[in-house]
């Protein structure tokens, strides 16, 4: 398996997919999969992003996640028999892959290293999981979104994290009003600047120090 990036798959993997399902084109703001629709199948983004959340029963919606070219969806059906948890949306013009259970089954019997990556990138979204129903206990709105923002770092491989605030504020589950001084708190103290669309970390030693002399835990 190429190494590289865990989050996404690598692009001779992506390309190898399209041979095995159907690549389908979704506009802006249309539904990708529902909440609760349990048809056994994987869904990988081909280009462009969607929107990864749920809408309350007032129907305000609230956002999980983005994902990207490469990032895949849908495991739970695959492999647990599981109903999807969240509403999939187009993040503009996007196309994605999709791969039914048989499809998929086939396409991992040709490509083991597949499986590898399904499995590595599962443990990366649990251990992401457990570390932010911890974070939400023990640490400040500050430091909170401080460790959002190296973990999307680390994802884009960037220092500027392409996100707005809007988004942050969804991810933490947060008003927009908090975010906005959060952000503000980690500005004024150096740790970051801003720009149009995206939040810069200046240095990510120097950031990832701080949010460990805030934290009352042994960092791993």
């Amino acid at each position: 398996m190429e190494t590289g990036n865990l989050h996404f798959l690598p692009e001779t993997l992506l390309e190898q997919l399209k041979g095995y399902g159907s690549c389908l084109t979704y506009q802006d703001g249309e539904v990708i999969h529902a909440r609760g629709d349990n048809t056994p199948g994987l869904s990988v983004v081909y280009r462009g992003q969607v929107k990864i959340g749920n809408y309350g029963l007032d129907g305000q919606y609230c956002l999980t996640g983005i994902l990207e070219q490469g990032e895949t969806f849908g495991e739970f059906t695959v492999f647990a028999g599981l109903p999807r948890t969240h509403h999939a949306e187009a993040n503009g013009m996007v196309e994605v892959i999709q791969l039914t259970a048989p499809q998929y089954q086939k396409c991992s019997t040709q490509f083991p290293e597949l499986t590898s990556f399904m499995l590595s990138s599962l443990a990366i979204r649990l251990h992401t999981s457990l570390e932010i129903l911890d974070d939400m206990r023990r640490l400040s709105l500050p430091v909170r979104t401080a460790k959002l923002l190296l973990s999307e770092a680390e994802k884009q491989q960037s220092n500027s994290v392409r996100i707005r605030q809007s988004d942050l504020a969804d991810i933490l589950g947060v008003t927009l009003l908090s975010a906005h001084k959060a952000v503000g708190i980690l500005v004024k103290s150096g740790y970051i600047t801003q720009s149009y669309g995206s939040l810069n970390i200046r240095d990510r030693s120097e950031m990832l120090e701080w949010i460990s002399s805030h934290s009352n835990i042994r960092p791993i």
